[in-house]
């Protein structure tokens, strides 16, 4: 069995290496499509030890996510959708704490306020966009691209997930009608079957559509104390998952240790660090809005101003470990930054 790695661009695994994902959403649908042995021979293929299956908050990147779908997407026999078959093993229990806040919340739309800010978490190739019209509401769902064909199968189990949620409405929501950017991988009539609604392919974008009024709905499971409690600690979690994942700080951190170690800081070797061209390091940090020259500007006056208040260093020496060779050049870069000499912050330190 090989993997699909070959087909995909450089960029795409970049963007997918950088996606985490439960391995629970694909875990129990691939051993319902493949028997035991090759599913098992998937789980090797992708380095994933079998025992993780069942361990709570195991993951998976995105290459593999991508590569379970395309492994699925070969072995479904032609007249089924994987899509569905995925769907059929997901629900409000497999998103964890996410989904039961969703399912808690005080209304509908309070439900899918919660699944629109907290997604990225469980389901970064996804993000929604909220449109509310006169009669309709509609919730559009952005594919992440470097997903190709196998974003299909993630829209309709995503589209699944939404109609999961708006099932615990007071009076349960039907949508009417969803609506899917591919084309149709079997018979139509199959989804609205699934789906009790119309559905269409070959549409613009990935949309569910539903009775404006529905988001006022109470959900019947709501509860004050239960969806606070669980909202906190998705808010927890949320500050811990972006600051793990801002590519910012973990170049200041290694920045900052190579500063100490006196090691070069340059571009080429830091990105190297990470296994990354520097092409490719920019192109992260473009995303965060910041470029490799303001980061290291950042770290270099954080770092001497630590050792100006704290350590016994001389100025010299700081200026060495922060990347200055002469310390006139120093001392004019420290008070551009700050208005203020490396003595002076020394001295009102002391």
């Amino acid at each position: 069995m090989h993997t699909p790695f070959g087909t995909w661009s450089q960029k795409e695994r970049e963007t997918l290496a950088d996606l985490r994902f439960p391995l629970s959403y694909v875990s129990t649908p691939l051993q319902s499509i493949f028997p035991k042995p090759q599913a098992e021979q998937v789980f090797g293929l992708l380095n994933i030890d079998i025992k993780d299956v069942d361990r709570s908050g195991a993951t998976i990147d995105g290459n593999q996510f991508r590569t379970v779908i395309e492994l699925g997407l070969r072995g479904a026999a032609k007249d089924q959708s994987l899509g569905l078959l995925f769907a059929q093993h997901i629900n409000v229990a497999t998103h964890g704490i996410y989904g039961f806040a969703a399912i808690s919340a005080d209304t509908l739309g309070d439900a899918l306020e919660l699944a629109d800010k907290y997604l990225c978490h469980v389901m970064p190739a996804l993000t929604l966009e909220n449109d509310i019209k006169a009669q309709t509401s509609e919730t559009t769902l952005i594919m992440e691209p470097a997903f190709g064909a196998a974003g299909n199968v993630i829209a309709e189990v995503s589209a699944k997930v939404m109609v999961d949620i708006m099932s615990y409405a007071q009076q349960a929501v039907v949508p009417i009608k969803i609506e899917f950017a591919h084309e149709a991988p079997c018979r139509s009539a199959m989804y609205e079957e699934f789906f009790s609604c119309s559905v269409e392919f070959g549409c613009e974008n990935n949309k569910v559509i539903f009775e404006h009024g529905a988001l006022d709905l109470p959900m019947k499971t709501r509860d004050k104390a239960t969806s606070t409690l669980l909202q906190q600690n998705l808010q927890k979690d949320h500050e811990l998952q972006t600051q793990q994942k801002s590519w910012t700080l973990k170049l200041k951190q290694e920045i900052k240790r190579r500063m100490m170690e006196q090691r070069y800081t340059d571009k080429e070797s830091v990105a190297a660090e990470f296994n990354f061209t520097s092409r490719t390091l920019a192109r992260k940090l473009q995303k965060e809005d910041t470029t490799y020259q303001i980061v290291l500007e950042s770290i270099r006056l954080e770092l001497a101003d630590e050792l100006l208040r704290s350590s016994s260093k001389s100025i010299s020496e700081i200026a060495s470990v922060v990347g200055f060779q002469e310390v006139r050049t120093f001392n004019r870069a420290f008070k551009r930054w700050t208005g203020k000499t490396p003595g002076a912050v020394r001295e009102s330190s002391s």
